[in-house]
Order: C-alpha cells, then structure tokens, then sequence
C-alpha cells in the first residue's frame, strides 16, 4: 500500500478551517492585489482634504473676482460723479437741491407737505374741509372765490 492510501484523513476542526482560508487568502497575488487595494483606499482618504481645499480655493476665487468686479464698477460710477461734481453748473444745482441755497436777491420759498393723509387720494365725499363740516371761513372764502371766477 502507499503512503497515500494509508493515511487517514483528519477531520476538519474549527482551527484547522480558518487556517485554510487565510492560507488561500495569502497564497499567490492575492497579497499584492490585497496590498494594492489598501495602498489605493488610503491614497484616497489622504487625498479627499485637499481636493476639498482646492475646491473650496477655487470658489473663493470665483467669489472674489465677482466682488473686484463690482467694486471696478462701483469705482468708475464714483469716477463719474467725481467729474461730475468738478462742474460749477452741477456743484450750484446740487447746494440749490440739497442744501436749499439761492443766489444773492432771490427769494427762497419752501413747500411743506401736509401733516394728514393726502386729500387726492380720499374719496370724493370723505375729503376733510369739504361739505356741512368745512369751517365757516373756509366756506365763506370759497364763496368770495366762486363771485370772481
């Protein structure tokens, strides 16, 4: 008989089957495929921080030239005025608009708002100063307007 035929198998305990499995797991290019595989997912997880950052770099820069945009705008606007206000015409309407200045010999008169809501805007037959409740004066002065008209 030979050796083969001879030998009694062993049964396959609990041990001896892990041991199998990680000696198939590790026999071959299993250990370089396995090496690879970890090198590349770590290579990953290293390299997601700094795309991050690099993304997050770009859209700052994106940002930024729109802001640098707006304000070479709002730099020429001013440039623009500036010029503008070189002008003596401009600089006397402004201090006439603005600031309520006149000329020497001209007479300043100021249009005031009334303290009520505006009368144009009421209906007709809600208009203050007008019908049984209108003051007398009032009254009477539209009836000295009414003879002359």
């Amino acid at each position: 008989m030979s050796p083969k035929t001879t030998r009694a198998r062993r049964p396959a305990t609990k041990a001896g089957a892990g041991s199998g499995r990680m000696r198939r797991l590790f026999s071959g290019d299993r250990p370089f495929v396995l090496g690879l595989i970890l090198v590349l997912g770590v290579l990953l997880v290293l390299g997601i921080g700094p795309v991050q950052n690099l993304t997050a770099a770009s859209e700052r820069v994106d940002a930024l030239e729109q802001q640098g945009d707006r304000l070479s705008t709002e730099v020429r606007r001013l440039a623009r005025r500036n010029r503008r206000l070189q002008d003596p015409d401009q600089i006397e309407l402004l201090a006439r608009r603005e600031l309520g200045l006149v000329k020497p010999g001209e007479l300043p008169y100021v249009v005031v708002p009334p303290d009520g809501p505006d009368p144009s805007r009421l209906a007709p037959d809600r208009r203050p100063g007008q019908g049984p409740d209108m003051p007398w004066y009032e009254r009477l002065r539209e009836a000295v307007e009414g003879l002359f008209d």
